[in-house]
């Protein structure tokens, strides 16, 4: 493991797409954070979800979007499942849809 810009612990899988190593100040290195990374890929499929009303029934796209909103995430175990899936995206809308209720 080791240590991201802003001091905090890091899996090194994740930082790497939140391009943390590439600036060394702290409010950067929060401002692209994993956790503010997957917070944004959140919004993009609250988004989606609200966009797609006429394919899917108006209230399946707000109580999508509203899972969306208040989801959290494992970011470790995140990182350890897109090492095997080779992306990020299939273990995060895996964990996204669980999450929908």
């Amino acid at each position: 493991m080791g240590c991201g810009a802003a001091g905090q612990e890091r899996n090194g899988v994740l930082r790497f797409l939140s391009l943390e190593l590439v600036f060394s100040d702290a409010h950067t290195a929060e401002a692209l954070s994993d956790e503010k990374l997957l917070a944004a890929m959140a919004r993009f499929e609250a988004a989606l979800a609200r966009a797609s009303t006429g394919l899917v029934p108006v209230e399946h796209a707000e109580t999508i979007a509203r899972a969306c909103e208040s989801a959290t995430f494992n970011v470790a175990r995140l990182a350890n499942e897109a090492r095997h899936a080779g992306t990020l995206a299939i273990p995060f809308v895996k964990e996204l849809t669980a999450q929908v209720p």
